[in-house]
This record gives C-alpha cells, structure tokens and sequence, in this order.
C-alpha cells in the first residue's frame, strides 16, 4: 500500500521519501524532494533553491545550452528561486563554465592518479 502511494508521485517526491527511510539529515531530504520547487522547502529554502539551480546547470551542460549570449537572461530558472540566493542571472554562464574547468581537472586528477595543482572548490 505504501509503495502505490508513493509510485504515483514526482521523482523528487520518491527520493525525499527514500532519504527519509535511510535517515539522511532533513536538510539533504528537503533538496531532495523539493529541488523542483525549492521555494516550499521550509526552513531549508536556500539549499533547496542552490540544488535546483545545479540541475539547471547541469541540464544545460548535458544539452550544450551554455553557450548563450553573456547578455541573455532566458535561464530556465524562476526569478524568486535565484532572489533566495541572491544570484543574478547574468553570472549563471560563467558559474556553469568554473563548473566546467573544475570537472575537467577532477577528470584529468582521477584518470592520471596524480595529486591535483590546487584545491577544488
């Protein structure tokens, strides 16, 4: 009965309700089930709005979107969602390009075994 309840709803709803079942922490449980409306995720609003922004972004890596005019403010991501994290839009492209450069020196550190030049952050 409690596996039809559960079926029925969002993948966002479904991994809320698994990291409840496995005890994660209620902030990493609310980013979990409310990524997708972040606003509604009492008292853990801002980590939820920052894990919503990080699944735009990495959408936009998956589908090569990031290569949008620097002026262009279309980002899929609601005005209120990027006011909760005092984040302008106009900064989203270069935050998802020093996701880019970070990853691909994690890559190059993971694939070559050798100690990274800097500390990733």
């Amino acid at each position: 009965l409690e596996f039809r309840r559960v079926l029925f709803r969002s993948h966002a709803d479904v991994s809320g309700a698994l990291a409840a079942k496995w005890l994660l922490p209620p902030s990493m449980e609310a980013c979990l089930q409310f990524y997708l409306r972040p606003l509604g995720a009492h008292p853990y609003i801002e980590d939820a709005c920052a894990v919503h922004v990080a699944a735009h972004l990495a959408s936009a890596r998956i589908y090569n979107q990031h290569n949008l005019d620097r002026a262009d403010s279309s980002w899929p991501v609601a005005q209120d969602i990027l006011d909760a994290l005092s984040l302008d839009p106009a900064r989203l492209p270069d935050i998802l390009d020093r996701i880019d450069g970070e990853f691909d020196e994690l890559a190059s550190v993971l694939l070559s075994g050798n100690e990274p030049k800097k500390r990733l952050h």
